[in-house]
């Protein structure tokens, strides 16, 4: 990479409007009890983290498709519009390849590159760390009755993000 490149890490994730479960303190003899809401309500982001600085650009969605993956490409290439060349490493989710990017990718293959991990090899992807971390803050042993605050918290927690973060930086194996 040269001076002003970006490299970044870029995924997907899915949170249900139900809590997730994790170890707890509990009064001894007394199980913990953690209300759930029910249904199946689901919240579907996008996002891309830049591990040498902590920053991330993240953006609700309501699935992921071709046309969502290329406006998210297009608020990349916009956030990191003083960047020389934007490398983003993504996985092989089928949108990621769909024909509909190929002219856009050629056009702007000067600023930014696509980068494919191997298949089934989640690990490799720092931004991972990221959604772990999101589940943690927000969503772990947290019971929200409206699916509305759930949403409001998790739009909290990537507003703080956006900015270069310390805590997302060593979350990302990064130092």
């Amino acid at each position: 990479m040269k001076p002003r490149d970006v490299l970044l890490f870029g995924d997907e994730c899915g949170v249900q409007h139900a809590p997730t479960r994790t170890r707890t303190w509990a009064l001894k003899g007394q199980a913990p009890v953690l209300l759930s809401p029910g249904g199946r309500k689901k919240q579907s982001i996008i996002g891309a983290v830049a591990p040498a600085t902590g920053a991330v650009t993240a953006a609700f969605i309501s699935s992921l498709t071709a046309r969502v993956f290329l406006a998210f490409l297009k608020t990349i290439l916009n956030v990191y519009r003083d960047a020389r060349k934007i490398y983003l490493v993504i996985d092989n989710a089928r949108a990621h390849h769909a024909k509909l990017l190929q002219q856009f990718l050629k056009l702007v293959a000067w600023k930014l590159e696509l980068i494919f991990l191997p298949p089934y090899s989640p690990d490799l992807n720092p931004i991972e760390d990221l959604w772990k971390m999101m589940r943690e803050k927000v969503t772990h042993n947290t019971y929200f009755e409206h699916f509305d605050e759930m949403i409001m918290e998790l739009r909290k927690f990537l507003e703080k993000c956006k900015n270069p973060s310390e805590e997302v930086r060593s979350r990302c194996s990064y130092k």
